[in-house]
C-alpha cells in the first residue's frame, strides 16, 4: 500500500474513511482542511465558532443621577469562556479578535416617574457609538413603576476595541437600576459577516 495519502493535488480516495468519529465539540485549536480555489489549506475551528462570547448581569442596584449618562456595572459573569468581559474593574467587552459582533443589553429603572424616559447606549473605545442612544422607553402609566428597555445591535471590532454599556434617565432625581436577570449584557461573534 502506498504511504502517500495527502498530496498537493488532493486526497487519495481512501484517506477519509469515516471510521473515526470526533466524539466531542471541536476545540478552537482543532483544524480542518478545505480547498481554497484548488489549494488545500488548514482552517482553525476558531473561525467557525460564535466566539468570543459572554453574558453578564448586575448583582445589585446601581444609583444613576438624573439626566447623567452613566456607565453600567455588570459585575457577575453568567458565562465568559474566552475571558472577554471585565466584571471587576472596567466593566467592558474586549473581544480581542477582529470581526462583527452582536451585542445585546436589557435593563430597567426602578420606580421611574410618569412621562420620564430610560435609555441605553453603547460606547466604543470611550465614545458613544453613532452618537445616538440605542433607543429609549417612556413610563406613561400615570404612576411610578419599573421601566424596561432592551436592544440588540451589530458592531464591528478591531482586535483592540472595547465596548461598554451606559444608561440615562429623566426621573427628576437619583433613580436606581434593577438587578440580576432584569439587567444584563451579552455579545457573540457573528459568523459569515466578514473579518
Amino acid at each position: 500500500m502506498s504511504q502517500t495519502k495527502i498530496k498537493a493535488s488532493g486526497f487519495d480516495v481512501d484517506v477519509i474513511s469515516g471510521t473515526t468519529a470526533l466524539a466531542a465539540t471541536p476545540a478552537t485549536t482543532d483544524e480542518m482542511i478545505i480547498s481554497d480555489g484548488g489549494t488545500l489549506k488548514r482552517l482553525d475551528m476558531s473561525h467557525m465558532m460564535l466566539t468570543p462570547v459572554f453574558a453578564a448581569e448586575k448583582s445589585s442596584a446601581q444609583t444613576i443621577s438624573n439626566n447623567t449618562t452613566t456607565k453600567l456595572t455588570f459585575d457577575t459573569e453568567i458565562f465568559d469562556p474566552d475571558g472577554t468581559w471585565d466584571a471587576s474593574t472596567n466593566h467592558r467587552f474586549t473581544p480581542g479578535v477582529a470581526g462583527y459582533y452582536l451585542i445585546s443589553a436589557h435593563g430597567s429603572m426602578a420606580n421611574l416617574a410618569d412621562d420620564q424616559y430610560f435609555a441605553l447606549y453603547i460606547f466604543k473605545n470611550g465614545t458613544q457609538l453613532n452618537s445616538k442612544d440605542m433607543g429609549f422607553t417612556v413610563n406613561g402609566a400615570d404612576t411610578t413603576q419599573d421601566t424596561y428597555f432592551n436592544f440588540s445591535y451589530p458592531i464591528v471590532s478591531d482586535a483592540d476595541d472595547y465596548f461598554e454599556i451606559y444608561g440615562r434617565h429623566s426621573h427628576g432625581s437619583n433613580c436606581n437600576t434593577t438587578d440580576e436577570n432584569r439587567f444584563h449584557v451579552s455579545a457573540f461573534k457573528i459568523l459569515g459577516a466578514g473579518s
